[in-house]
């Protein structure tokens, strides 16, 4: 196979080794990155929507303090 890299240029050893298997089992590896990429979106989406609540919370403690006063 013709590499646009050498084994050299890649930044470790293990990279090197990565790629060589990635383009051999392509559909494991986007499968494994794949997986991996809807954890970390799915972790944001919880993120995002803790923030949302928060942010109702704080809401609704102001208007409640508004009506205490």
């Amino acid at each position: 196979e013709e590499w646009l890299i050498s084994p050299e240029e890649a930044p470790s050893p293990g990279a090197w080794a990565m790629l060589v298997w990635a383009v051999g089992n392509t559909s494991k590896f986007m499968e494994q990155v794949i997986r991996e990429q809807l954890k970390i979106n799915s972790q944001k989406e919880v993120d995002t929507s803790m923030k949302a609540v928060d942010v109702q919370i704080e809401q609704i403690e102001e208007m409640l303090r508004g009506i205490k006063q």
